[in-house]
């Protein structure tokens, strides 16, 4: 399976991103081409995609949960334990603190070797008399940034460091879901990229033509995900939980969607949203769901390695049931 070494940092506005990209031309800094200006809450980590991807319903499920904040650059500073590493200092406020505390939960990160020590990197493996330079140059620098979100790169062997999506600090939205009353927090933007992946690498892609893609909890031993454009539900599905596995019983996708390939991203999702909520298996079981979605959905689960059987052959309403491993994402 595709891997990549995954980071997730704070970006910046643009004007400033503009400002400390200047500081960096004035010092020769190798990082001016090689990545945007960042405050690193989650170092670079090689996961396979499948293993991140589970691991992003939990860094969605925590930007609903935080409030925008403000986030203050003053001075500059250095690390010297290996190569200088000269830096923006930033204020380490108690929102910061817990939003880089919640990255680090949601990731399943091991314990930490040091302090988070937040900070803007200008120059890393810098000659010590850049270091000592920049020390006095940028010793009075100072900026304010409103925080509404953080960023995840993702960098593989042949390219340099690439947006991978982009957490957004909303609340989750409740509405109706089957009857069910649901919770949704955001897992995707419209027009965001999705990449598939099957048991050779990656298969094909498809790219949200005009819904969000939100994950939700609808009562308690159930998960779904959801497609919304605007407050409009525009796909849904809900997976109910005994034991180790999750049994997909519901599959919608509104008429005017069908050509945009979100039954496929919808159960694509459900898949990462099982394996996040420590799912061993999903399976898939012929119910109210259309036929038409129903090939979409196999077509996924069956790209993964899962095998159909019926249980009724010929039968009108025959049941497909497909069950596919989560472990092996």
């Amino acid at each position: 399976m595709a891997k990549g070494r995954y980071g997730i940092v704070i970006g910046l506005p643009p004007e400033l991103s503009a400002q400390v990209d200047g500081l960096r031309r004035a010092i020769g800094s190798p990082q001016l081409t090689r990545i945007e200006p960042h405050v690193t809450l989650y170092p670079p980590t090689s996961l396979p995609d499948g293993e991140f991807r589970s691991r992003l319903m939990a860094l969605r499920r925590l930007g609903s949960e935080t409030e925008p904040f403000g986030l203050r650059v003053a001075g500059c500073g250095a690390f010297k334990h290996d190569a200088g590493v000269l830096y923006l200092r930033v204020e380490p406020s108690e929102e910061l603190l817990a939003l880089e505390e919640g990255v680090r939960a949601a990731m399943d990160a091991p314990a930490r070797k040091r302090d988070f020590v937040a900070h803007l990197t200008l120059f890393d493996n810098a000659p010590m008399e850049v270091v000592e330079a920049g020390l006095q140059l940028f010793a009075h620098f100072g900026a304010e940034v409103e925080v509404e979100g953080f960023k995840i790169l993702r960098q593989d062997t042949r390219t340099a460091w690439q947006r991978f999506t982009e957490v957004r600090f909303e609340p989750a939205r409740s509405r109706a879901l089957a009857g069910l009353p649901a919770t949704f927090w955001r897992t995707g933007a419209a027009g965001e990229w999705l990449s598939l992946y099957g048991a050779d690498g990656p298969s094909s892609g498809f790219s949200y033509p005009s819904a969000s893609v939100d994950y939700g909890v609808t009562r308690e031993g159930a998960v779904s995900v959801a497609g919304f454009r605007g407050e409009e539900l525009a796909c849904a599905a809900i997976a109910s939980v005994a034991g180790a596995s999750a049994y997909l019983e519901w599959a919608w996708v509104a008429e005017s969607e069908r050509g945009g390939g979100l039954a496929t991203i919808l159960t694509e999702e459900l898949v990462y949203a099982a394996a996040g909520e420590g799912m061993r298996a999903l399976v898939a079981a012929r119910g109210s769901a259309e036929g038409w979605a129903w090939k979409r959905i196999s077509a996924v689960l069956e790209a993964r390695g899962a095998r159909s059987f019926e249980l009724w052959p010929g039968a009108q309403e025959a049941i497909l049931a497909y069950r596919l491993s989560l472990l092996r994402l």
